[in-house]
């Protein structure tokens, strides 16, 4: 049993007493706490935190007995409170994790359509290239052929013919856009 008692008169600075309870029980705390966390360092910091509370209450504790209960209840606590921010804070890196895969399979989807999109350009006319590729840089009809020297009419017929062939090239994989 414990060599330990502190007398009832027992003062907040009295660090001799205080000292040797801390010696005697710590192993003890740190293989309870262990049972919890599973981690001897991590044991060791909630009893060190556990004894500084005991240490600001021990002008109030009466006795060896009410000292190791009181340590017991806020180890165990302390372990508890540990082991549920434990599990947010692995539930937040499993949620980071999908983000991420989630973020990786959406670009890898929009690279592959960006692709097929380009391929199917570049088998269009080299003039209804040059449209496609202005229009989609931003261009208006009337832009598009002052840049290529080419009627407004003209620029529309080979934007609609270009965007027929588009179409059908793009039919088969077109659920894709909508990824």
């Amino acid at each position: 049993m414990s060599q330990f008692h502190p007398p009832n008169s027992i003062l907040k600075d009295d660090k001799s007493e205080f000292k040797l309870f801390f010696e005697e029980v710590f192993p003890v705390m740190v293989i309870f706490a262990s049972r919890f966390v599973k981690s001897k360092d991590i044991a060791e910091d909630i009893c060190q935190e556990a004894f500084v509370v005991v240490w600001e209450k021990w002008s109030g504790i009466k006795n060896g007995e009410d000292a190791r209960f009181y340590l017991y209840s806020i180890v165990r606590n302390k372990c508890l409170n540990h082991l549920k921010s434990q599990k947010l804070r692995l539930a937040h890196q499993a949620t980071i994790q999908q983000i991420n895969e989630d973020c990786f399979e959406n670009n890898l989807l929009e690279h592959e359509v960006f692709l097929m999109f380009r391929i199917a350009i570049s088998k269009l006319a080299p003039q209804s290239q040059k449209i496609i590729n202005l229009s989609l840089k931003g261009y208006g009809n009337n832009e598009i052929s002052k840049e290529l020297y080419i009627s407004v009419n003209t620029i529309k017929t080979l934007k609609q013919r270009a965007y027929k062939t588009l179409n059908k090239k793009l039919k088969e994989h077109f659920y894709m856009f909508f990824l």
